[in-house]
C-alpha cells in the first residue's frame, strides 16, 4: 500500500477553523425537502461551523442544545443545531452560524430519536417499527479536499432520504452524522471514537481515508466496525476485512479509469498519452504507478509519452501541455478535481492544443458541463455509468434526486454515495430492532453474488476474509454540454467480473 503523506499549502489554516459537523437525516412530514446543490450541500456538513466542542468537528453532547422543529413534524430529540431554524420541508436549508455555542451542528429534514429509542416521526403512510441506525461519515470534508468528495457525502444523504421515506432499512429509520476531520489524523481518530462510544454509530459509511489518516484504520478494525467504502484510492480494502468496497479500488480503481478511457476513444493499440496524477495526496501514487506501468497501458490501447505529478492547486498547466503536444499526446488522462481539469483543458487550448482528455468519476462536477474547453472529456467509472438509468439501482437513483433535488444533475460523486449507501441497506436488511455490531457482521457475510441492483459486480463477502480483488467498469462521456454514457456495455469487466488474484490478473475485458 502507498501511503506518502503530503498537505495542501493552508492545511494548518484549514484545520484551525473547522468546527463542528453533524447531520441527522429522517423522515419528512411531506415526504422530503427539495434544495438546491449548495443547500444539499450545508445540510450534509461539507463546510465548517464555528464551535468549541471537547472533540474538533464534532458536536458535543448533541442532548444540550435546543432545536426548531419542522411544521408538523416531531422536534428532534438528540441533535444539536445552529441558533437559526431547522429546515423546512420544501424550504432551503439556513446557513451555519459564523459564532455558536457548543456542540453547534447543522440539522436537516428533521430530527430522531436517540438510537436505540423510538423511532423518528414518519412521513404520512410510513410505518417505522424498529430503532433508529446511526451511521456515520468521517473525513477531509471541506477546503480543496472536500471539493474531491464531498458530491459522495451528498449522494448518501439523499439515499437516506429516499429509504427513510419508505420507512427506512427493514424498519429501522437512518441518521447520518457527519464528521470533518479538518485534514488532521489525531481529529479523524477522536471523531470516529466520540461516534462510536458515546452516540452508537452502527457502522460508517465513505471515510476519506487517504486523506487523513492515511489509511489507518486501526481504531475501528480493533473494535471490527465496518467502513463501507473510503475514497477508493487505497489498497486498504484488500487488506483489512472492516474495510469493504462495493466497486475497484486502489490499484484496480487506477485500471479501471484507464480501461475506460480506452473504451470510450476506441483504442486499439498504439494511441499516444500523457498521464499526470496529482502530488498532493498518497491516494494519487496508485494512480501513477499503474497509468506508467507499460503492461497496463498495453491493455488499454495506450504508449505513454509524457508523466508528470502537477498539483491540484497549480494555477497554470501550460508546461504540461506542451510537454504532451511535443511528444505527440492525443490523449491525456489526469487525477485532478474538477477546476483543475478546467484550468488544464484552458491552458491547453490556449497553445492551440485539444486532446481529448478523461479523468475520474468521483471528481467530476457540473459546472464541467458549461466548459466547451472539456467537451470530450471520457469519465472513467467504476460501476454504471452514472447517466445512465438502465439498471435498477441507477434508475431508483435518478428518481431519488429528481424528487429531494430536484433540477440537480446526477454526477458520479453522487452516484457513488447511492451505491455506498445501497451496499449498506444489502448489509442490514435483516436486522433486528437495537441491532449490534455482531448482527450487522452477520448480514455482511450473507452477502452472495449481489450487484446492488446491477450498479457494480457480483459480491461476495465471506466472514474474516477480505474483499475479493475485481475490475468493472462504466464509461461516461461529456458531449455537447450533457453527461452520456459511452457506447456499448454499460458494465465491462475483467474475466466478467470474477475474483482476482492481484491487479495485473486479467487478460480480457468483455
Amino acid at each position: 500500500m502507498y501511503t506518502r503523506r503530503s498537505t495542501l499549502p493552508g492545511n494548518s489554516a484549514m484545520r484551525a477553523v473547522i468546527g463542528t459537523l453533524a447531520l441527522t437525516l429522517a423522515l419528512s412530514s411531506c415526504g422530503g425537502t427539495r434544495q438546491s446543490d449548495e443547500a444539499i450541500e450545508a445540510a450534509a456538513g461539507i463546510r465548517p461551523a464555528a464551535a468549541d466542542a471537547a472533540v474538533p468537528g464534532v458536536a458535543a453532547d448533541p442532548a444540550a442544545a435546543p432545536v426548531a422543529a419542522d411544521p408538523g413534524v416531531a422536534a428532534p430529540a438528540n441533535v444539536a443545531t445552529d441558533s437559526g431554524p431547522a429546515i423546512a420541508a420544501g424550504g432551503p436549508a439556513q446557513p451555519a452560524a459564523s459564532g455558536g455555542n457548543a456542540g453547534t451542528a447543522q440539522t436537516a429534514t428533521t430530527g430522531t430519536a436517540k438510537s436505540g429509542g423510538a423511532p423518528a416521526a414518519a412521513a404520512p403512510g410510513v410505518v417505522t417499527k424498529k430503532s433508529l441506525i446511526k451511521l456515520g461519515s468521517v473525513g477531509t470534508f471541506s477546503g480543496p479536499v472536500g471539493a474531491l468528495v464531498k458530491d459522495t457525502v451528498t449522494g448518501i444523504r439523499i439515499w437516506a432520504q429516499a429509504v427513510n421515506e419508505k420507512g427506512g432499512v427493514n424498519g429501522h429509520p437512518i441518521s447520518i452524522q457527519v464528521g470533518d476531520d479538518g485534514g488532521d489524523p489525531a481529529r479523524f481518530n477522536s471523531i470516529v471514537q466520540q461516534f462510536v462510544e458515546k452516540d452508537g454509530v452502527l457502522a460508517f459509511l465513505f471515510n476519506t481515508l487517504a486523506f487523513a489518516p492515511n489509511g489507518n484504520n486501526k481504531y475501528l478494525h480493533s473494535k471490527k466496525i465496518f467502513t463501507y467504502s473510503e475514497t477508493g484510492s487505497l489498497e486498504l480494502t484488500y487488506n483489512d476485512p472492516y474495510v469493504l468496497t462495493p466497486s475497484p479500488s486502489g490499484l484496480s480503481y487506477a485500471d479501471a479509469m484507464i480501461l475506460a478511457f480506452g473504451a470510450g476513444i476506441g483504442a486499439k493499440g498504439g494511441v499516444k498519452m500523457a498521464a499526470y496524477a496529482c502530488s498532493d495526496f498518497s491516494l494519487c501514487d496508485n494512480f501513477d504507478k499503474r497509468w506508467s506501468d507499460p503492461s497496463v497501458l498495453k491493455k488499454a490501447g495506450f504508449e505513454l509519452v509524457a508523466r508528470g505529478r502537477p498539483s491540484l492547486t497549480q494555477p497554470d498547466y501550460t508546461s504540461q501541455c506542451l510537454a504532451a503536444k511535443q511528444n505527440g499526446a492525443t490523449a491525456i488522462l489526469v487525477a485532478l478535481d474538477g477546476a483543475a481539469i478546467r484550468r488544464f483543458a484552458g491552458d491547453c487550448a490556449r497553445q492551440n492544443y485539444r486532446p481529448v482528455m478523461s479523468s475520474a468519476d468521483l471528481v467530476i462536477t457540473n459546472d464541467l458541463l458549461k466548459d466547451p474547453n472539456v467537451d470530450g472529456l471520457v469519465v472513467g467509472g467504476k460501476m454504471v455509468p452514472f447517466p445512465s438509468t438502465d439498471t435498477p439501482g441507477m434508475k431508483e437513483a435518478h428518481a431519488a434526486f429528481a424528487k429531494f433535488a430536484p433540477g440537480q444533475i446526477v454526477t458520479g460523486g453522487y452516484a457513488y454515495g447511492w451505491l455506498v449507501g445501497e451496499f449498506f441497506a444489502q448489509t442490514a436488511k435483516n436486522l433486528p430492532d437495537n441491532p449490534t455490531y455482531q448482527d450487522l457482521e452477520d448480514g455482511v457475510y450473507a452477502i452472495k453474488n449481489n450487484d446492488m441492483k446491477g450498479m457494480t459486480y457480483p459480491i461476495t463477502i465471506r466472514r474474516g476474509q477480505v474483499m475479493d480483488r475485481q475490475l468493472c467498469f462504466g464509461t461516461t462521456i461529456i458531449k455537447n454540454g450533457k453527461f452520456v454514457p459511452a457506447p456499448g456495455p454499460a458494465l465491462r469487466c475483467a474475466k466478467g467480473g470474477k475474483p482476482m488474484s492481484g491487479p495485473d490478473d486479467y487478460d480480457k475485458i468483455s
